[in-house]
């Protein structure tokens, strides 16, 4: 029952986890399409990155075939699209998705298939790195009570938890592709400022890029440090004595106030400063804005 259990847990991840990343990448374009939309790859990395997450959290939870689980947690997905292109029958096999570089349109069947074999590739590594940490684990038990123990739970986190963390992770997980965006656009606008010695002495320039640059690292360490300390009272709570509503409101406080809020207020006032931002000979959006 373990293994179907985790297999369960892991295919259920995959989807919240995955869904929650690309929507928000989708959302950060505008773009309200069907499917992976028109900034197809970014969202295919976005999934790729949030069933491997999964898929290691089945490894995990597994405890006895890591590997095994890891692989079948990635299998549903590219079952789901080859079912769907088969259904459309010539139409959709020979579709072609919106041209990258160079003009070139890969086909779907073609871009399902390759996505397919990066996922299976990724599910077999995730599942060698859940099966490294199983054996951490049991290495650094001093007794067979303390391995029970740890047993019970998937990451330190006790079994019950992970059947409602779902909603919570898919709401980190929306919020960061908005935050790693912002540290692009701060990366990309300082390099435009390396090459333009007119910005240099720009006291526009230096007033909200000083400021900018407190507000863009201050939502990824409002949402980082939110989800480590939200995480942290779920697994040491009740050691440090911690009842029910302590690890509750604790949990609320840093992994919604903190880790959501706060990281979308700070977000909002980050994106307005980059805005005011002056850039030279620019004509429409600036080669670094993707979105």
């Amino acid at each position: 029952m373990r293994q179907v259990g985790a297999f369960l847990l892991g295919f259920w991840y995959s989807l919240s986890i995955a869904s929650s990343l690309g929507e928000a990448i989708k959302s950060l374009a505008d773009d309200k399409s069907q499917g992976f939309g028109e900034h197809y790859i970014l969202v295919g990395i976005a999934w790729l990155i949030g069933i491997g997450l999964a898929a290691y959290i089945a490894g995990v939870a597994s405890s006895k075939y890591p590997l095994t689980l890891s692989i079948l947690t990635v299998l549903p997905l590219p079952i789901l699209y080859s079912v769907v292109l088969l259904v459309y029958g010539g139409e959709g096999l020979s579709y072609r998705l919106p041209p990258l570089m160079f003009g070139w349109s890969p086909t779907a069947i073609g871009f399902v298939f390759i996505f397919s074999l990066i996922l299976l590739g990724t599910g077999y590594f995730v599942g060698i790195s859940a099966r490294t940490t199983l054996i951490e684990g049991r290495n650094d038990s001093e007794d067979e009570q303390l391995y029970d123990s740890q047993s019970k739970t998937i990451l330190g986190i006790r079994w019950g938890h992970w059947y409602w963390l779902w909603f919570p992770i898919s709401l980190w997980a929306y919020a960061i592709p908005g935050v790693l965006y912002l540290l692009w656009l701060w990366l990309a606008t300082g390099w435009h400022w390396l090459f333009h010695p007119s910005l240099w002495f720009d006291w526009h320039w230096w007033l909200y890029s000083l400021f900018g640059g407190f507000f863009i690292a201050l939502p990824y360490s409002l949402l980082t440090t939110g989800i480590e300390e939200a995480l942290k009272v779920l697994s040491t709570g009740k050691q440090r004595g911690l009842g029910v509503v302590g690890v509750s409101s604790r949990f609320i406080g840093w992994g919604f106030a903190y880790a959501l809020i706060c990281t979308f207020l700070s977000s909002l006032f980050a994106y307005w400063l980059l805005s005011h931002l002056p850039i030279v000979a620019a004509h429409g959006k600036p080669w670094w804005a993707f979105f």
